[in-house]
């Protein structure tokens, strides 16, 4: 069994461990998804099955290279909840509007740009770039690029998730030109995207940053009562 940094920690883990579950059950997912739940666009099937093979290339790509790490729990729990308000916010309506585009706060005075940040869309960018943000930030030290801890590592962190969200919209954008996708592209819905994506790890960042203060405190605490509590025993 290895640990995050990769290397061996000399016991044998399981043959099924729960990151290999977590990705061969979202390619069943995924696959059943864009095998039945695209079918409304109405494309040539053989557009499906690349969709399918593309997603299996991508999910083997990304198994390969994460399955050296013991991804927590938590991290794989907090993907799968955005795996999962993916799907229901384009397959859920809403009064007639789908969920994507549905705005979960309302009479806000709000510029029109800024409001367009409380679409369930928004907030899920949003959630997916702090989810990124934690994760990357638990992986920091298996990667070997120094402490994890310093301003300048969480500067670079904000960069590698930004940069990936990036592609995404870039992605997104070759899509709308590829097939008509009339729900995605823009240069507002991408850019609103990315805003939302800069507020995520931001907020990622400052709840770690919070989080670190008090693990210090507290370990500070511990040890300044170990130290005293040396000392009574030695004058005793």
């Amino acid at each position: 069994m290895e640990n995050r940094t990769g290397r061996s920690t000399g016991r044998a883990g399981p043959r099924w461990a729960p990151f290999d579950q977590f990705i061969a059950g979202n390619f069943v997912l995924w696959s059943l998804v864009i095998l039945f739940g695209y079918r409304w666009r109405h494309l040539e099937f053989y557009i499906y099955m690349l969709l399918v093979l593309l997603q299996a290339a991508g999910m083997l790509a990304v198994w390969r290279v994460l399955r050296r790490f013991d991804l927590p729990m938590w991290l794989l729990t907090l993907l799968e909840v955005a795996i999962i308000a993916h799907l229901v916010g384009g397959s859920f309506f809403v009064h007639g509007t789908r969920l994507y585009d549905t705005y979960l706060v309302s009479g806000v005075p709000l510029p029109p740009w800024f409001s367009q940040l409380l679409r369930y869309d928004k907030l899920l960018h949003f959630y997916f770039a702090a989810v990124g943000l934690a994760g990357l930030r638990w992986l920091w030290p298996g990667l070997e690029l120094g402490r994890a801890d310093r301003p300048f590592a969480l500067f670079l962190m904000i960069l590698i998730v930004m940069g990936v969200c990036s592609l995404v919209e870039i992605t997104e954008y070759i899509g709308t030109k590829l097939v008509s996708l009339p729900d995605v592209g823009g240069y507002d819905n991408n850019l609103q995207d990315l805003l939302a994506n800069l507020c995520g790890t931001l907020v990622a960042v400052a709840g770690i940053l919070v989080r670190d203060h008090w693990v210090r405190g507290r370990l500070s605490r511990n040890s300044g009562r170990s130290q005293r509590d040396n000392r009574v025993t030695a004058q005793l």
